[in-house]
């Protein structure tokens, strides 16, 4: 339920970002770099998170990062100006980043021989999420009050708190942690096989964030599609992407994953090219059904292909730092493409995420082979 809240607040942002940047006055570069500092923050926060998970508890961890996402949703309800925005928004970034950490290590800890579907599931609640949050942002269309769509948010999280509190039995740990993330990425970088993936994660996940932030505005903008059917099909994007997450969820604990990654690599791809160049409205939403589905595959077999190859004793550390990384650099996802629609139009600047997923899906097929080989020569 955490995860779902929160996440409904963040995705309602995609389809207000236009009735968001007339309110403000801003550009679609502004309203890029407002959700790259989003982005980033979560992943700068993501190695501490998980460092604190590990040495801490994972409960600590949990409740601190839900109070702070409280506090940036508040704020949000109250933004008067672009600075205000930003700083709402980098306390949710802030907020997600340590909770989402300390989530996946919690599930690895609680789930071993289903892992992967484990994963699945809560990836794909945050899938409904994005449902709600298409919903949330018509409500708040339609009463033409953007701010007053976070006031939901900050309802039900404030309920959640206590909840989290009295239903995890874990205790809370208060000590000085100690953060060798020196150690941490030379360990990480030794592996191949972390580095290759950690290059997927970061392309895929720059197509991911560009997608998610500018589809309602990108339908608007290039296919002329009124606000609340963009949204719509904003929310079928999700909806799509939360069958196709307990899928792979359930077939990462049976199959390769990189062949896994390569495969949906390449359909999102396809999708995304079709989501550009078609004109009907029945060929658009089939084009968002594939395009939603390859956006929300990749990540439960991702996530549990990298736990697995983390010692058990970082585990928290280790995934925090490789999720930092990726999502790190792929939160510059939505700013390239606010500048580039800037410059040229969504046109181009989807057709760059296009790139990015066939690029990832080449890297991925690598792994997959370099896999086969080693195995082929272990005795």
């Amino acid at each position: 339920m955490g995860t779902i809240t929160f996440t409904t607040g963040r995705f309602a942002l995609s389809p207000l970002l236009p009735t968001i940047t007339d309110s403000l006055n801003i550009s679609s570069f502004a309203a890029g770099i407002a959700m790259t500092m989003m982005f980033g923050f979560t992943a700068i926060v993501r190695y501490p998170g998980g460092q604190l998970s590990d040495q801490l508890s994972r409960k600590t961890v949990l409740v601190v990062g839900l109070v702070i996402t409280t506090g940036g949703f508040t704020i949000l309800t109250m933004v008067w100006n672009y600075s205000t925005f930003l700083l709402a928004i980098i306390g949710v970034g802030v907020g997600i980043g340590l909770y989402s950490t300390a989530v996946i290590a919690w599930l690895s800890d609680l789930f071993t021989s289903k892992q992967g579907q484990a994963l699945g599931i809560n990836n794909s609640s945050i899938y409904f999420a994005g449902i709600l949050g298409a919903g949330l942002g018509n409500v708040a269309i339609a009463s033409e009050s953007w701010r007053s769509a976070f006031l939901p948010i900050v309802f039900v999280l404030c309920i959640l708190l206590p909840a989290l509190h009295y239903w995890n039995y874990e205790q809370y740990q208060i000590s000085r942690p100690e953060f060798d993330i020196r150690d941490t990425v030379f360990r990480l970088l030794q592996s191949a096989q972390v580095r290759r993936m950690l290059v997927v994660g970061t392309l895929f996940g720059t197509a991911w964030q560009g997608v998610i932030t500018f589809l309602p505005m990108f339908l608007q903008a290039e296919k002329a599609i009124s606000a609340t059917f963009a949204n719509n099909l904003f929310a079928l994007l999700f909806l799509v992407g939360a069958g196709s997450n307990l899928l792979t969820g359930r077939i990462s604990d049976l199959y390769p994953v990189p062949y896994i990654v390569a495969v949906v690599a390449g359909i999102t791809s396809v999708g995304l090219v079709m989501v550009i160049f078609v004109e009907t409205i029945v060929l658009i939403i089939f084009s968002i059904c594939i395009l939603g589905a390859g956006l929300a595959a990749i990540w439960p077999a991702l996530q549990s292909y990298m736990v697995d190859l983390f010692p058990e004793e970082t585990k928290g550390g280790d995934y925090g730092a490789f999720s930092a990384g990726y999502v790190g650099l792929a939160s510059l996802g939505p700013s390239i493409v606010g500048f580039i629609s800037d410059k040229f139009d969504f046109t181009v600047a989807f057709m760059g995420l296009v790139v990015c997923l066939l690029v990832s899906a080449l890297l991925a097929l690598g792994v997959a082979r370099r896999n086969d080989d080693l195995s082929h020569r272990t005795p």
